[in-house]
């Protein structure tokens, strides 16, 4: 009888461990922040180039590749550490974060207000962030929602019309992938 209470306390500590080490997979975010910030990044150009009403194709097609690289990341992960984590919430929160900024902006551009037009489709990114960060309990995460949402509102003393979408995307890519540095590094240093 000891021995089986011995066993199934093991087991039950085994479990709970696997439990933690999930929900900390979880939290560690840095592989989709510097995806997401490479997208934001490479918005700058495009929207210099091809005009701030026309990044569906861009949002598209770097969507799907953020999504594939962010599912390979993960299952590759937790294949090497036994703990895999799901892509599904930050696959969905991709979608819904880029579906939401593209409602925000075409609303804005039919409405007439520049202000939606170019900040809507970050303050998005912000709310998004905002719910997940409290979801997965990641300070990370709601820094980068008040830095999003400062930056979107702010940038409209820098500039206007595509070069404030240019300059936003700088912003929020920059501070996306000083995230996902920090936090990478932080994991590191614990480790």
């Amino acid at each position: 009888m000891r021995q089986t209470q011995s066993e199934a306390r093991r087991t039950l500590n085994e479990l709970a461990r696997l439990r933690s080490d999930g929900e900390q997979r979880l939290k560690e975010v840095w592989f989709p922040l510097y995806a997401f910030g490479a997208i934001y990044v490479g918005m700058a150009p495009a929207a210099l180039l091809v005009h701030r009403d026309h990044l569906a194709p861009y949002f598209l097609v770097c969507l799907i590749i953020a999504s594939i690289l962010t599912a390979r990341h993960y299952r590759s992960r937790g294949r090497k550490g036994g703990v895999e984590t799901s892509v599904l919430p930050w696959l969905i929160t991709s979608i819904l974060m880029t579906v939401g900024g593209g409602v925000a902006s075409l609303t804005g551009f039919i409405i007439g207000s520049e202000f939606l037009d170019t900040a809507g489709p970050f303050l998005v990114v912000a709310a998004f962030f905002l719910v997940f960060s409290a979801v997965i309990q990641s300070r990370i995460l709601l820094v980068d929602a008040v830095g999003i949402a400062f930056l979107s509102t702010t940038s409209a003393f820098l500039a206007r019309g595509n070069l404030r979408i240019a300059i936003e995307a700088v912003l929020v890519g920059t501070l996306l992938i000083a995230s996902a540095s920090f936090q990478l590094l932080k994991a590191k240093y614990h480790a």
